[in-house]
């Protein structure tokens, strides 16, 4: 979905200006716009609703900053946006801008690398000012993208949830210490899945996998530092979604698909998984409050599992906006 633009004029009203800042192809994102389009036509509501993908390319800009006046004027895309002249309801997920590789043509490579660090700083600016100057909010570009699984895990075990045993490590002297009393071994980055494109097509790394035996002996004694968790055996997965001080709870019925057995997201569209509403007793969401609290988020996803003790054990929260979980095709 590229950028997009929807205004409906009621004179007799103020306008209410929506910015989404995603990317192609995110259906929460897809179906948010959606309805926001519906509503804007349907209940004849005042909105000026604007789409921003992160594929889109900063073409050029101007920033006026001074103690009289604080004007943005990006051109996006194919659409010239003008932030700080009037309140608006912002919404981000997975974006983050880049600028037209035209500004990073110098023939020296090290002065494209200060470009890139000054972009980065810059477009850091900017999601601060579009956060700053908002005044409804969904998301957090900064949290999202300092997402860090470590962070995460400590804060919860401090709140006094229970997480799985953890190790990061570069030895592998110390990896098969960890791994030694324990059954079944995970490994999953630190941060997000990795993906990109090369010569050789596109490459995605794998998120969640099962790390064995085989895996430690083929280590050389020193490696980059590497997450390896116990496996749990679990009754069923949970996915909460917060917003503020509402939460909102599914089980996830995956334990007794393959596919699916070890990470909800490697979807089975031929038996998709069975969802249904659940709550979550009193003092674990006292407890998972805390620790979003300690994490400073307002809105994420956050992702359980229940053990065969029916013991509720944190995993990881994901620091965008996702309203809308995606059902495999042929489940609705």
């Amino acid at each position: 979905m590229k950028t997009e633009l929807s205004i409906l004029m009621m004179p007799s009203k103020m306008m209410n200006e929506v910015n989404i800042f995603s990317q192609s192809g995110d259906h929460s994102g897809d179906l948010l716009t959606k309805y926001l389009f519906y509503l804007t036509y349907s209940l004849q509501i005042e909105n000026l609703i604007l789409r921003f993908n992160r594929e889109e390319k900063i073409n050029a800009l101007t920033h006026l900053l001074s103690n009289d006046d604080t004007i943005f004027k990006v051109d996006i895309g194919n659409f010239n946006k003008v932030f700080g002249n009037s309140t608006f309801s912002y919404l981000t997920r997975r974006c983050h801008f880049q600028f037209d590789s035209k500004y990073f043509n110098n023939r020296i490579d090290e002065v494209n690398k200060f470009h890139s660090k000054e972009a980065m700083a810059f477009i850091n600016y900017l999601f601060n000012f579009i956060e700053s100057n908002s005044n409804i909010q969904f998301g957090q570009y900064h949290k999202e993208s300092e997402d860090n699984k470590l962070i995460q895990l400590y804060y919860a075990q401090k709140n006094h949830l229970k997480i799985p045993k953890t190790i990061i490590t570069t030895s592998k002297k110390e990896l098969e210490i960890f791994m030694s009393p324990l059954k079944e071994y995970i490994i999953k980055p630190i941060t997000n899945q990795i993906a990109f494109w090369d010569s050789g097509g596109y490459w995605q790394s794998t998120g969640t996998s099962l790390f064995t035996k085989a895996d430690l002996n083929n280590l050389n004694e020193f490696f980059f530092p590497t997450l390896v968790q116990e496996r749990i055996v679990k009754k069923y997965e949970i996915r909460t979604f917060f917003y503020e001080d509402d939460y909102w709870s599914m089980a996830m019925l995956t334990q007794k698909n393959d596919k699916t057995r070890l990470d909800y997201r490697n979807y089975d569209t031929e038996t998709p998984n069975r969802r249904v509403p659940i709550s979550i007793d009193e003092t674990n969401l006292s407890k998972i409050k805390s620790t979003m609290n300690s994490l400073n988020l307002h809105t994420g996803s956050i992702d359980f599992i229940v053990d065969k003790n029916n013991e509720l054990i944190f995993l990881e929260v994901n620091r965008y906006y996702s309203p809308f979980y995606r059902p495999p095709v042929g489940q609705t």
